[in-house]
């Protein structure tokens, strides 16, 4: 269950772009082993998909998202659009649990190949998420789901989900974050604060009025769905060029939720009061 806490102090390293290895062939990977292994329901999604804090994290989101939805006068949400969807996991478990439509967009294209072989009622889509290529003011709620870690300089990625985003719709984030009050800059990854982030959203226009907080690793069902897949990826794809990045990735970040460097933490923004669009 996610509850209130406090960061602390401060942390740097070197930081470098997501590289495409990362998420292209492990996710074609994650794709074969859940067949391999016969995972289905929500074992499937979090072979697929694992995230921190899962799926504690998702129905607070999709708690959130939803009673947004009926303050503005509907009942329910029709359309979802998850900028950065992976093997789209979670995009399916959004398009389960909340009854949307759910578009996946997703640049890579091992990714995209898995979430439509696995999750054949999402739409999925190639695009980015500083450029999704989908209409202005489609969605509901525009999902970010282990994006922000990944992006050094968020101003596309918010004015995106903005231009996305309906009039009277949320943004959405799950993710990993610093536990201190500055940013850990690690690998790959740019571990915002809460603070640092909601300060952040509200420059785009937009008012954090859901936030939830709780430790990283997932419940028990999915991490042992995500952990019967990593054994099975070792077994099959250790010699792969891609393995060794992959890995290194599993283990930078392990090594930072066992120093308590990170939380996982949700966050829901409405338009502020006032605001134009």
């Amino acid at each position: 269950m996610l509850h209130d806490a406090a960061p602390t102090a401060p942390d740097t390293a070197d930081v470098h772009p997501p590289s495409a290895e990362l998420f292209d062939e492990p996710s074609r990977w994650r794709a074969e082993a859940a067949r391999a292994l016969g995972l289905r329901g929500e074992a499937l999604l979090a072979g697929v998909s694992p995230g921190a804090s899962c799926p504690s994290v998702l129905h607070s989101l999709a708690r959130a998202i939803l009673a947004h939805s009926i303050a503005n006068g509907r009942d329910r949400l029709d359309v979802v659009v998850d900028l950065g969807a992976g093997a789209g996991g979670i995009s399916e478990w959004f398009r389960r649990h909340t009854g949307a439509a759910v578009v996946a967009v997703e640049p890579a294209p091992g990714a995209r190949e898995a979430a439509a072989s696995l999750f054949p009622a999402l739409t999925v889509r190639k695009g980015t998420a500083e450029a999704s290529g989908l209409p202005d003011a489609i969605a509901d709620a525009v999902l970010l789901s282990g994006v922000v870690s990944l992006i050094d300089d968020l101003d596309a990625v918010l004015a995106e989900a903005a231009r996305v985003a309906r009039p009277d719709g949320a943004i959405a984030i799950g993710d990993l974050f610093s536990s201190r009050r500055a940013t850990i800059r690690s690998s790959r990854n740019v571990f915002r604060s809460v603070e640092s982030l909601t300060e952040h959203v509200a420059t785009f226009g937009w008012e954090v009025v859901e936030v939830g907080i709780g430790s990283p690793p997932p419940d028990a069902s999915w991490a042992l769905a995500a952990a019967a897949v990593d054994r099975w990826i070792r077994r099959h794809h250790c010699d792969h060029p891609a393995f060794d990045v992959w890995s290194a990735d599993q283990a930078h970040l392990t090594r930072h939720v066992e120093q308590g460097d990170l939380i996982a933490a949700c966050l829901v923004a409405r338009r502020s009061s006032g605001w134009p669009g």
